[in-house]
């Protein structure tokens, strides 16, 4: 939990390192290569972290999280359709009004 912390804390690079250990650690926990590639999104990695969330995507379908952070990095890979299509899936998983309103801005960046 301690790397998902330092990515929320805006400390991607620590997060990256406590996640990297977890995944070590672990036995490839889907929730791990989310938040990893979350951290390499944001440290500009954009290929690894693509990689990681086509994984967490694949194990977590229908997680609203998931499908917002691949679509980022697919957005910052130039994958632009897959990346839409993401966010629009989201939205329909999504009951919450506060993930919602994160997915429409990400269409929006779209545009």
């Amino acid at each position: 939990f301690r790397g998902r912390l330092e990515l929320y804390a805006g400390n991607p690079k620590a997060a990256l390192l406590d996640l990297a250990r977890a995944l070590e650690l672990s036995s490839g926990s889907n929730t791990f290569y989310l938040w990893r590639g979350a951290a390499r999104l944001l440290t500009g990695e954009k290929k690894l972290a693509l990689l990681d969330l086509e994984r967490a995507a694949g194990m977590l379908p229908k997680r609203v999280e998931a499908l917002l952070w691949r679509g980022r990095a697919r957005a910052a890979n130039n994958q632009l359709a897959g990346a839409r299509a993401d966010f629009e899936l989201g939205m329909t998983y999504s009951p919450n009004p506060q993930n919602k309103a994160w997915l429409e801005a990400e269409l929006a960046k779209l545009k």
